[in-house]
């Protein structure tokens, strides 16, 4: 018996409906699977199989990316707070007996001025002071009540600042600092805390740079945000080192505290600015973010 057309094109519907179930099912099973398993290891991720709700699958995977990524953010952020409690009682435990210690150097200094050697001698305990209490000024940022003194200003000259703070020590490693790239315009910045930032970045910078290389700073307006970028000519960044360069006490520097980028990036985001790791083709760039106004050139 001849099957009538109407009757062949019922049962191709019916045959692609139940395909399509078929493949819906799997896909479903897939998805089920994927999400208890997403469950247990956050790093899974579900696979798509070309099929039907592999749309699904795609936007499913980038939420886990998304959570993944906020979930690191937040526990980044809770570090640095119990951080900031706990610097603040030590720091100010710490400082005094310093303070102490510095002055009866200095007295000890005038008493004694006659003896060259001694005086040599105390300076030197003076100067590891005033390191110390340096350190200490730089884990302060850490505190969540840390004063911010913001302003919208020329950021140009403290660039330029930052720049011939640091050409003497450049000058001593053999490398070259300049200023390759200059956006003259106006952010919302604390003038102090940018230029500590920068000169963290720009000492790193020479430190990882072979004698004869250079240090390159550019400014660049983009999208509504003023970039300043600091780059290096040495080894680069690993994905790891991208990821992680900002966390207190992560160096790969030895007899490095991890502490000079945890700090930089604390400066930066407490004026509501940002910053980036990367890799450019010769080495490391560091990209700060600055938002800003109309700018003119």
């Amino acid at each position: 018996m001849e099957l009538a057309p109407n009757s062949i094109i019922s049962l191709i519907a019916i045959a692609a409906v139940l395909r399509l179930s078929f493949s819906l099912q799997r896909g479903f099973r897939v998805i089920r699977s994927g999400l208890q398993q997403l469950e247990r290891d956050p790093n899974y991720r579900i696979p798509d199989h070309g099929h039907e709700l592999a749309g699904f699958v795609q936007a499913i995977n980038r939420m886990a990316e998304n959570r993944q990524r906020l979930e690191a953010e937040l526990r980044r952020e809770d570090r640095l707070r119990s951080m900031g409690r706990v610097v603040a009682g030590i720091a100010h435990e710490i400082r005094n007996p310093l303070n102490s210690i510095r002055l009866t150097a200095r007295v000890l200094a005038r008493r004694l001025q006659d003896s060259p050697n001694t005086n040599e001698q105390i300076d030197m305990i003076v100067g590891e002071i005033d390191r110390l209490d340096s350190l200490l000024k730089s884990l302060l940022v850490f505190r969540p009540d840390e004063p911010v003194t913001v302003s919208r200003q020329d950021v140009l000259p403290i660039v330029e600042r930052s720049l011939a703070v640091v050409q003497p020590h450049a000058q001593e490693r053999g490398v070259a600092v300049r200023l390759d790239e200059v956006f003259r315009g106006k952010a919302s910045v604390d003038a102090d805390r940018l230029q500590q930032a920068l000169m963290n970045l720009l000492l790193n910078a020479v430190d990882a740079s072979q004698p004869g290389s250079v240090v390159s700073v550019r400014m660049h307006n983009e999208d509504g945000h003023m970039n300043i970028a600091v780059e290096d000519n040495g080894q680069g960044l690993s994905l790891e080192s991208q990821e992680q360069v900002f966390e207190a006490f992560y160096t790969t520097k030895p007899g490095g505290t991890g502490l000079g980028l945890a700090v930089t990036k604390a400066l930066l985001e407490k004026m509501g600015a940002t910053i980036e790791a990367s890799n450019h083709s010769t080495g490391a760039r560091f990209t700060i973010q600055l938002p800003i106004g109309a700018a003119s050139r």
